[in-house]
């Protein structure tokens, strides 16, 4: 009986319903698009900057991250790299070898940090340097001498494919040591900060360079499935006895500079939802309030009648509830294809910035939008939440109606 009383009662004013409705849904499909555009840059950020060489999950040894030296170092990196291999969330693990030192030729010379890798071991899933190689190509498995530098750091040195350059740096004792190498390759990621410092070294030739023995590097990467599931990989991989004597550190740890931004953007965005809803429960309010205000002696007759102050209650706010129900459905029927154009084709905003990059992180300019299932639960609950809130101050009111000050005005 509630249900029909409350469904006719928002028939009354179907005008004012309707404007009520159009905000919920409005303000719904705000929180929701601007969550999956959210969710979707955050998880780009995060497999960007795993891409940029530390990955998801990284295996290091003690006190790296703090103070990083080739003094410390991975003894046995081919049992490390097959436990992280082994874990169901990481698709992929590579061992690298990673520094600062300087590059220079006859004529000039730069500071850079270098990563040292296995070729044959690495493809754009596991370093998105590889997918932005403009000249030249990555050095084969078998060629010591490869070098593959950023655009930046080629203009800065005047070097161009096939030109000799040497490479400086201290070895694990603190001995400055050098070696010569040729350019194999020039990419181009359009951040001025990874195109300008960033260069990749082979393997063996570094592992010597520096003293390390053939098994031995500075730590394993690996990359994850899925950016959301790296904190069930991380909890598994710390439970591995052959981890034991290592640290094992999450992509936040590595590249704190992205999880800060990546937490700053989320603080704003719940924010803005907050305000948008506080302003939809405004609304709300005022809505189920005018329809009690309006029906006060209409309520009087009820309550002479012999209905309850509790029924009465509950009956504006199932009023609130019906008002939620068909908001929150409409909301997501406006979101559908808008969330479906986004996450299919996406939103090209390369015209309006400049360096693709964030915190030195490249990422892809296109706007997607990714909603997560926790995300729209937590949405939809809220929102419903919110509007049944907002019906309380006005059911309460209803409740507290006098019979005989209601019935003195009825003519």
């Amino acid at each position: 009986m509630l249900v029909k009383m409350a469904l006719r009662n928002l028939g009354r004013n179907r005008r004012r319903t309707v404007i009520t409705l159009i905000s919920i849904s409005f303000g719904l499909m705000l929180a929701l698009i601007f969550t999956g555009i959210g969710d979707s840059m955050y998880a780009k950020l995060i497999d960007g900057a795993a891409g940029l060489g530390w990955g998801h999950v990284s295996v290091m040894p003690p006190e790296y991250i703090d103070f990083p030296s080739l003094n410390k170092s991975l003894t046995s990196a081919d049992t490390v790299l097959e436990t992280v291999r082994s874990d169901p969330d990481i698709t992929h693990a590579v061992a690298r070898i990673v520094g600062e030192g300087m590059l220079s030729t006859a004529r000039e010379s730069v500071g850079i940090g270098f990563a040292a890798i296995d070729p044959e071991a690495e493809s754009p899933k596991t370093l998105l340097l590889l997918e932005h190689i403009s000249d030249g190509e990555l050095f084969a498995a078998d060629d010591h001498a490869g070098v593959v530098v950023g655009r930046k750091t080629a203009d800065s040195l005047g070097v161009s494919i096939g030109d000799r350059v040497v490479f400086t740096c201290t070895d694990r004792n603190g001995e400055i040591v050098s070696s010569l190498g040729w350019v194999r390759g020039i990419y181009q990621t359009g951040s001025d900060q990874v195109d300008r410092f960033l260069i990749l070294l082979p393997m063996q030739k570094i592992q010597s360079l520096v003293g390390f023995e053939p098994n031995e590097v500075t730590f394993v990467a690996g990359i994850s499935r899925n950016a959301w599931r790296v904190g069930r990989a991380l909890a598994r991989l710390e439970q591995k006895d052959s981890l034991a004597e290592y640290e094992v550190n999450p992509w936040n740890l590595t590249a704190p500079d992205m999880a800060g931004v990546i937490t700053l953007d989320r603080l704003f965005n719940y924010l803005f939802q907050v305000i948008v809803f506080l302003l939809v429960a405004a609304g709300i309010l005022n809505t189920i309030l005018m329809s009690v205000l309006e029906r006060n002696r209409e309520f009087g007759v009820m309550l002479a009648l012999g209905m309850s102050p509790g029924r009465l209650f509950r009956l504006v706010v199932t009023e609130a509830l019906w008002l939620s129900v068909f908001g929150i459905l409409s909301g997501l029927i406006i979101t559908a294809p808008i969330h479906h154009w986004l996450h299919t084709k996406g939103w090209n905003i390369s015209s309006m910035i400049g360096e693709t990059d964030i915190a030195g992180v490249i990422y892809d300019p296109r706007i997607y939008s990714d909603l997560r299932l926790i995300s729209l639960l937590v949405i939809i609950s809220a929102a419903f939440v919110i509007i049944l809130l907002a019906g309380i101050y006005p059911a309460w009111r209803a409740g507290r109606t006098v019979p005989v000050e209601s019935l003195k005005h009825i003519g």
